[in-house]
């Protein structure tokens, strides 16, 4: 990059940065004027913000869309729902079965025998555990009725 490409560049961004600042100051003083439109523009509506990454938020509805799910009645009634089984929708909303995949089967098969294999290694290593702490308790019952009968050497500085 030449020194003239450098300073040319160095014009180009402080000409967006005055636009920034400016900008800024706009949406300011606009925010300052009406401070209740600053709700609009924090929903980020591309209308309002000129960015295209924005959303673009629809205009409220006069009439519903549907009819409402319950009227207010005064007379006493029952609610109910009403419910259409249709023969084409399986019972679990139409998400594959588990027993349909067969290499699913396997892999949970083979999950469910390792796990119970480490359960049966891991209470051996217990029980060997166990042991070895029962041998080691055995030790130091012995050794305190032996020091018990001498008197004890304790070190003194």
């Amino acid at each position: 990059m030449t020194r003239h490409e450098r300073e040319q560049r160095i014009a180009e961004l402080r000409e967006q940065i005055a636009e920034g600042e400016a900008r800024i100051e706009e949406r300011r003083r606009a925010r300052e004027e009406n401070p209740f439109s600053e709700i609009e523009r924090m929903t980020a509506d591309q209308r309002f913000t000129k960015d295209t990454s924005d959303l673009v938020y629809t205009e409220p509805v006069d009439e519903p869309v549907a009819s409402p799910p319950i009227r207010k009645n005064d007379e006493p009634a029952t609610i109910y729902r009403r419910y259409d089984p249709s023969p084409e929708t399986p019972s679990n909303g139409g998400a594959p079965s588990f027993s349909d995949d067969e290499e699913l089967v396997a892999a949970f098969d083979k999950y469910s025998d390792a796990i119970e294999h480490r359960f049966i290694d891991l209470e051996r290593e217990l029980v060997t555990r166990d042991e070895k702490i029962a041998r080691l308790e055995a030790k130091v019952e012995t050794l305190t009725a032996l020091l018990g009968q001498k008197p004890a050497k304790l070190w003194t500085p």
